[in-house]
């Protein structure tokens, strides 16, 4: 596969580039069997993109007020983290700190969790050892964690390798039984699934080349189960050749079924795309719209009455 491919041309008429910008080669003015012109801007989209922009533009703001590296982190983890508070739907909650699971273990320090507000004890961390707004959250009750870096190269994706693992390490068992007569699954990962799965994804402001950090992920994935992936790295910075690594499968063109988790056929892959904040929420929706599980805290419950 070429590596400027561009996410969003032909086949999906809400992720297109705007004009000037190179996409796949021969994209028909209409999408085949929808009627719908490439032509055109969708202003759903279209939004989406603003926000992107705004997200740049803040965490540049950032930068240039801020001089010590940590404080520039911490602003642009809370730059993103508005910016998916204000997008995603209000049972989503959007914090910061760390996941625990029923069995003891914990993970490292999330820059952003995105979890169930209403399966949540949503417990805070004291402020006069932590940063404000740090929470510990159950895993059952977490969707997904990001790691957010300003700019990404090798080094830094390996330190978000390692937040993935800790993360993804952590075992979903504390479920209250289901008692409808509907057996009820989760599609993830190409299967059938009992629970809602981990997921963990690398967002920047900027990064190098995303051809190159593709080979430290395959050196991370090779022996890895597609549960144990990092899920995906997006860039807000679409100017590159590529801005983003994604799952790519086997049908061509390579965005004939757009998904947001690999699956058996597909790989990691680098991609450009116009608007890679749109195609990260818009695909994220499908798993956040999923049925809630029933969580049973009391399975945290060490100690006596």
């Amino acid at each position: 596969m070429s590596t400027n491919e561009v996410l969003g041309s032909p086949t999906d008429p809400y992720l297109d580039p705007p004009s000037g910008m190179a996409t796949i080669e021969s994209s028909p003015r209409f999408v085949e069997g929808t009627g719908k012109d490439m032509t055109k801007h969708y202003p759903y989209v279209d939004a989406l993109r603003a926000v992107q922009a705004s997200i740049v533009a803040d965490a540049r703001t950032v930068r240039s007020m801020l001089e010590h590296r940590g404080e520039i982190g911490s602003g642009v983890e809370d730059v993103f983290a508005h910016a998916l508070r204000q997008l995603l739907p209000r049972h989503v909650g959007v914090t910061k700190g760390f996941v625990i699971d029923s069995c003891g273990a914990m993970s490292k320090q999330m820059d952003i969790i995105l979890y169930n507000e209403n399966t949540a004890l949503n417990v805070p961390l004291p402020e006069a050892a932590f940063p404000k707004g740090t929470r510990v959250l159950p895993v059952e009750s977490t969707y997904a964690c990001c790691e957010v870096k300003t700019s990404l190269d090798a080094a830094k994706l390996k330190d978000a390798i390692v937040k993935k693992d800790s993360y993804k390490k952590l075992q979903r068992r504390a479920y209250r039984p289901d008692a409808s007569i509907v057996r009820h699954t989760y599609l993830m990962y190409g299967e059938e699934k009992e629970h809602l799965q981990s997921m963990f994804f690398t967002l920047c402001i900027e990064s190098v080349d995303m051809a190159g950090l593709v080979d430290v992920l395959n050196e991370d994935q090779a022996s890895r189960p597609y549960e144990g992936y990092m899920d995906g790295v997006f860039s807000m910075d679409c100017t590159k050749e590529n801005s983003l690594i994604y799952p790519k499968l086997q049908e061509e063109p390579p965005v004939a079924r757009l998904e947001l988790l690999c699956e058996t056929g597909c790989r990691l892959a680098p991609y450009r795309a116009v608007s890679p904040l749109a195609l990260f929420v818009l695909l994220l929706m499908r798993y956040l719209q999923a049925r809630p599980e029933n969580v049973d805290m009391m399975s945290y419950w060490r100690g006596g009455i």
